[in-house]
């Protein structure tokens, strides 16, 4: 799942299958589980599904604000039309801890895409 689902997110091609497969996989600790799903959710046009889903990571996580949440925020805040924030929230993804594998992949979506 992993490598697929962050296949897909870095090529902008998530299919609902993949989603579908990373909500089912018990192969991921939970909190990172959430955030993949999130980004994919994201990417699916399902932004309250992908809040929802930060909201959980958050709590799973210890509300502990790495990389990676900052990202999904930052995409959430864009996909309701608050720029601002959302620029915001980036510029705290790029200065926020990247210590995972998946907060640097996190990571490199932004660098993909004009933000």
């Amino acid at each position: 799942m992993d490598f697929t689902a962050w296949s897909e997110i870095r090529r902008k091609k998530v299919t609902q299958e993949t989603l579908d497969s990373a909500k089912k996989t018990e192969e991921v600790a939970p909190e990172s589980k959430s955030y993949v799903v999130a980004l994919l959710e994201l990417q699916l046009k399902k932004t309250e599904d992908a809040q929802q889903t930060l909201k959980q990571a958050l709590r799973n996580n210890g509300a502990i604000l790495d990389a990676q949440a900052w990202v999904i925020y930052g995409d959430i805040c864009d996909q309701y039309g608050f720029s601002e924030a959302a620029n915001a929230a980036w510029a705290r993804a790029r200065s926020a801890k990247a210590e995972t594998r998946a907060a640097r992949w996190a990571l490199e979506t932004l660098d993909n895409a004009a933000h």
